[in-house]
């Protein structure tokens, strides 16, 4: 069968010039599982199969398609902006729809399996970065002004046995490790901001610089806790450190707290168990579009 790697929004309104935003990690795992059922199956993922779904729960960017939605309808509704939105439809816990090609696969599956479904998971990325391409060319062309890149992300970092801010990479014969140092992360209060992924590893900033602007002043005027590259930038390996090179755009790392009704002092914080807000998301949403709307005039 052939998937469908991406799913496409159009946001109509008579300005002359689109935004395009794109949410990568968006996507949950219930159809991809259903098109590809060699993973379900697998004997050695059966034997963890909870922990696999929690796995799979926790690396998904909860509430990124919904903030991209929300954007787009504001910007078209209240500035007459045309928006296209594009969001991943499949799961980032098993290939990572924001990353270039040679760093997609996550090293999350038992070795036979990856090796037996490496191609096509392949094959499928590259459908996304070829539609990437179109988008630059769009931009490149006049049709479109910016490219609003759109992430969510844990609420907390984890730390390693030091209490340093560390990220564990994924395995599959440590993939329990890796989950909890996410589930457990709240205990130690490194709670994050409001990502602006505007730089790379070295320093250097490639952003929008207008756009990075407007969108640093709405945040901070809304109240928003906001900080620039941490604890993500625009790595190399990234389709964020692509996008920021390529043309006029911005990444944004929203902490999933920020658009979900957890209760303030987290105490019913789940990072397997997102439950929106509708309205966080249309409070943040409306910052956004008034932001970028700021930046175009």
């Amino acid at each position: 069968m052939t998937y469908q790697s991406l799913k496409e929004t159009t946001y109509a309104a008579g300005g002359p010039t689109r935004v395009l935003l794109i949410s990568p990690h968006g996507a949950d795992a219930k159809d991809f599982l259903d098109a590809f059922p060699a993973i379900e199956s697998d004997a050695l993922l059966q034997a963890v199969w909870p922990l696999f779904e929690t796995y799979l729960a926790i690396e998904r960017d909860v509430g990124a398609d919904e903030l991209a939605h929300a954007i787009a309808h504001n910007l078209a509704r209240r500035y007459d902006i045309p928006c296209q939105v594009i969001c991943v439809n499949y799961p980032r816990a098993i290939i990572d729809g924001g990353r270039l090609m040679d760093h997609c696969l996550r090293a999350c599956l038992p070795t036979a399996l990856f090796v037996e479904l490496k191609e096509r998971f392949l094959e499928l990325h590259q459908q996304t970065l070829r539609r990437v391409d179109e988008l630059y060319a769009s931009i490149r062309s006049g049709a479109a002004r910016y490219l609003i890149d759109v992430h969510t992300m844990a609420s907390f970092c984890p730390i390693d046995g030091n209490g340093t801010r560390y990220i564990l990479p994924v395995s599959f014969h440590r993939l329990e490790d890796y989950v909890n140092q996410f589930v457990e992360a709240r205990d130690h209060k490194y709670r994050r901001s409001i990502d602006l992924i505007t730089g790379d590893d070295h320093g250097q900033r490639w952003a929008d610089p207008r756009l990075v602007a407007e969108v640093q002043r709405a945040l901070q005027a809304e109240g928003y806790p906001v900080v620039e590259n941490f604890p993500y930038c625009a790595s190399a390996a990234f389709l964020s450190g692509q996008h920021v090179r390529s043309v006029p755009s911005i990444s944004l790392d929203v902490p999933k707290h920020l658009l979900s009704s957890w209760a303030e002092d987290f105490t019913d914080y789940q990072l397997d168990d997102v439950p929106l807000s509708p309205e966080r998301i249309e409070r943040l949403a409306r910052c956004l579009a008034g932001a970028i709307h700021a930046a175009m005039s």
